[in-house]
C-alpha cells in the first residue's frame, strides 16, 4: 500500500495494520490504518566500509536520493537490494537523525568479502588423454559490480575457451548487459575431419514490472569442418588400392598356373595325334 501511495504522489504516508483477535470464532480480523506521518525528508547517504565496492554501486541499490521524503519501507528493501548483492559478509542500513527536525541521514556500513576466484583441474581418459582446464571469474570487477569470467580446456584433442562480461547497470540505468564468447577446436585421430567453431552472444535484461524482467539474445556463430575432402580421397584411395592389389594378384595367380595348363594341354595334344597315327597303321 505504501509503495501504491508512493506512485500516486501521496508522501509521508503510512499503513499501520491492526490486528483484533476473536476467541471465540477461532479468527482475526486484520484491520489496515492510514495514518499521515511526519513530514521527514532524506538529508544524505553516506557509505562506509567500502575499500573496493565504488559508492556508486551501493547508491544505485536506493529508490531513494537525497531530498526525497523518507520511506522506511524502501530503504528497507535497500538494505535488501545491498545484500543480495553478494559483495559484502555484512551490510546494515540505518535512520539517524540529520542536522534539523526533518532531515535524516541514512548510514550504510559494509563489510567487504572476496569475490574473485582462480580454479585449476586436470583429468584423464582412454578416450581423450590426457587434460587441463583453467577458470578466473571475479563478481566485482575494479569495484564497478560488473562481473568477468575466464575459461580454458585444453586435451589431447580438443581445446575450449570462452569468456563471460556482465554490467548490470548499463548507462547507469536499470539494464543488464551480458557478452559471452567462445572459441572450440578440435582434433580427433578418429574423427573424419577436424572441427573449429567460435561465436558469440550478446543479451540485454531490463524490467517489466518489480518482479518480471525480460532478456532479449543475439547468438551469431561460425562454425568449420577441416578434413572431409581429404578423408573422403584417402578412403577412395584405400579402396581403389585394394581393388587394384586383388586384381593384380589375380593376374599373378592365373600367369603362375598358365605354363603348367599349357604343359599338360599340348601334352594331351600330342597323346591324341600318337594314338590316331597307331589306328592308322594297324588298319592298313
Amino acid at each position: 500500500m505504501e509503495t501504491i501511495a508512493l506512485r500516486n504522489g501521496l508522501d509521508f504516508l503510512r499503513v499501520e495494520p491492526r490486528i483484533t483477535r476473536n476467541e471465540k470464532e477461532g479468527t482475526l480480523d486484520v484491520a489496515f490504518v492510514l495514518t499521515k506521518g511526519a513530514r521527514v525528508f532524506v538529508e544524505r547517504i553516506d557509505i562506509e566500509g567500502n575499500a573496493t565496492t565504488l559508492d556508486e554501486v551501493v547508491r544505485r541499490q536506493f529508490r531513494t536520493v537525497e531530498g526525497d521524503p523518507l520511506n522506511a519501507r524502501e530503504i528497507r528493501d535497500a538494505a535488501e537490494r545491498i545484500r543480495a548483492l553478494g559483495f559484502f559478509t555484512t551490510a546494515e542500513v540505518n535512520a539517524n537523525p540529520g542536522t534539523g527536525p526533518d532531515q535524516v541521514i541514512v548510514d550504510v556500513n559494509v563489510d567487504e568479502k572476496p569475490t574473485g576466484s582462480l580454479n585449476f583441474g586436470a583429468s584423464y581418459s582412454v578416450a581423450n588423454g590426457v587434460g587441463f582446464n583453467v577458470g578466473l571469474s571475479e563478481a566485482n570487477f575494479l569495484g564497478r559490480g560488473q562481473y568477468v569470467s575466464v575459461n580454458l580446456n585444453v586435451g589431447t584433442d580438443n581445446q575450449n575457451s570462452s569468456i563471460t562480461f556482465i554490467e548490470p547497470a548499463l548507462l547507469d540505468r536499470d539494464l543488464k548487459f551480458r557478452f559471452n564468447a567462445y572459441y572450440n577446436t578440435s582434433n580427433n585421430d578418429n574423427a573424419r575431419f577436424d572441427t573449429e567453431s567460435a561465436g558469440i552472444q550478446p543479451s540485454i535484461e531490463f524490467p517489466l514490472n518489480d518482479l518480471t524482467r525480460l532478456a532479449l539474445q543475439d547468438q551469431q556463430r561460425q562454425a568449420e569442418r577441416r578434413g572431409r575432402r581429404h578423408a573422403g580421397r584417402f578412403l577412395r584411395s584405400f579402396w581403389a588400392g585394394d581393388k587394384s592389389r586383388a586384381r593384380l594378384a589375380t593376374r599373378s595367380a592365373m600367369t603362375r598356373a598358365s605354363p603348367g595348363s599349357t604343359r599338360r594341354a599340348a601334352c594331351c595334344c600330342a597323346s591324341t595325334r600318337t594314338s590316331r597315327a597307331l589306328a592308322e597303321t594297324s588298319n592298313g
